[in-house]
């Protein structure tokens, strides 16, 4: 994406990107006995491009916290948990999940959702990266910060708090105690339609091909993402997860082995350099969704 234009940055306390820890001194662990319950979420409310993700794994359950009539019907359903036992959203018990599975699978059913490459070498190219903050609104505000020794990048969130707005602390697995972290992190722009103004259609369906930036290692890449049929899946009929490639629109980009947080943002959002290899994304929304 574009380096920083010179415009004047109206968001004066974000754009200070971010004075953080980044996870050279472990978190303390609480004894086993303090974390809480094994469970899976927030689960929240079906939104349209789940019927995207949920055809990127065919015969997959996918299982969310109910939905409106006009997205419902375009939903695959295979359980519904109920959305308000919890404020953020429903927390499914490990066991319960794994019951599911057990109940949706098929006894001939075959499953493979390989798409992607991987190599712990990082790829040559690339511009230096050390800092993403995610402006998504004023009260939504997320940041990344590599760590060189750890090979991962560190998680951040904001408080929700105007009282707070823009600074983060280190969002933490409530099965471990510790920090999260991804080996990579993705944005994904994609073609956003405005059903109605809470009802977005995110164009992420079979033969789609869009930009998308890597974070990895300590670099950005400018990549692809693809949803165009193979030919493996054309002979087999099974669709395949979502595929990065190079800007050549065929050769698959590396991923680093490890966890891979994927953010998908409109076209017309901007990505900027703010300070030597510290970068901001400022989310920019389709008109009339709220």
């Amino acid at each position: 994406m574009d380096r920083d234009t010179g415009q004047t940055d109206p968001l004066s306390l974000s754009a200070s990107l971010l004075d953080l820890d980044v996870g050279l001194v472990p978190l303390t662990i609480p004894p086993a006995s303090d974390l809480p319950p094994a469970k899976v979420g927030p689960v929240r409310s079906g939104r349209m491009v789940y019927r995207h993700i949920a055809a990127f794994f065919p015969e997959s359950c996918l299982i969310y916290a109910f939905a409106s009539p006009e997205v419902q019907e375009y939903l695959p359903y295979c359980a519904f948990v109920t959305h308000d036992i919890q404020g953020g959203g429903y927390m499914l018990d490990i066991n319960e999940m794994i019951q599911y599975a057990k109940d949706s699978k098929q006894s001939d059913q075959n499953i493979d959702y390989t798409s992607n490459v991987y190599s712990a070498d990082p790829p040559e190219g690339g511009v230096d990266a050390s800092q993403l903050h995610v402006y998504i609104a004023w009260l939504n505000q997320s940041a990344w910060a590599y760590d060189p020794l750890y090979q991962s990048w560190w998680r951040y969130v904001d408080y929700a708090d105007p009282a707070s707005a823009g600074a983060v602390h280190p969002e933490i697995d409530r099965l471990t105690g510790r920090q999260l972290h991804f080996e990579n992190v993705i944005v994904l722009f994609a073609e956003h339609q405005v059903i109605s103004p809470t009802n977005l259609e995110i164009r992420m369906e079979q033969d789609w091909l869009g930009k998308a930036l890597l974070f990895r290692d300590g670099k950005m890449y400018n990549i692809k993402w693809s949803t165009v049929a193979t030919d493996e899946e054309f002979q087999t009929g099974r669709r395949k997860p979502i595929r990065f490639l190079h800007e050549d629109d065929k050769t698959p980009f590396p991923l680093k082995p490890g966890h891979t947080w994927i953010l998908v943002v409109t076209p017309e959002t901007a990505v900027t350099e703010r300070s030597a290899g510290e970068w901001l994304l400022q989310f920019s929304q389709p008109p009339g969704a709220k």
